[in-house]
């Protein structure tokens, strides 16, 4: 079921939204990766880097809150079920916003609040307003905020999520 609606909803979606130069930020397994093969992604776990690398897929290893890119180099950035697990993610927002182009697109996909309790590892939990908020605080222009897949199922559903589309100005 998660499967299903990550690759036929949400992975579409995020498509959607993409454009250009895409990072996956905190890519894991590389489920996101395997759709692309013109797609980076990073990650701190060093076993899933080797994995997604053991794939084929464009995976680099990343230092905590340091992003081994140049400046100015990509056009959108994915945080998908990244966000909730940085109890302070200002360090890491300021490398994406240094490695975005000017109006690059930062994706921000967050669980809901069933989600969100489900994982022992979660932070800080995000919605609406938090996003936002978030997106204020980083001088980030909002062209989308919406709930998937149904708005007021956050504490029904464990795979709804809230999804974010921040413009870099």
């Amino acid at each position: 079921k998660g499967k299903v609606y990550r690759n036929y909803i949400l992975y579409p979606l995020i498509e959607r939204w993409s454009k250009g130069e895409v990072l996956d930020l905190g890519c894991g397994i590389g489920n996101f990766l395997k759709r692309n093969n013109k797609f980076v992604g990073v990650d701190v776990n060093e076993e899933c880097v080797n994995y997604c690398q053991s794939l084929g897929l464009n995976a680099i290893k990343m230092n905590i809150d340091v992003l081994p890119f140049e400046n100015y180099s990509l056009d959108t950035v994915v945080l998908d079920n990244v966000l909730e697990h940085i109890e302070e993610p200002t360090n890491l927002i300021n490398e994406i916003i240094r490695v975005l182009r000017t109006e690059g697109r930062l994706i921000i996909l967050v669980p809901g609040e069933k989600g969100y309790e489900k994982d022992n590892d979660h932070k800080v939990f995000y919605n609406i307003p938090a996003l936002s908020k978030l997106a204020q605080v980083h001088n980030f222009s909002i062209e989308k905020l919406s709930s998937v897949p149904i708005p007021f199922t956050s504490k029904l559903l464990s795979f709804f999520c809230y999804f974010a589309v921040l413009k870099k100005k």
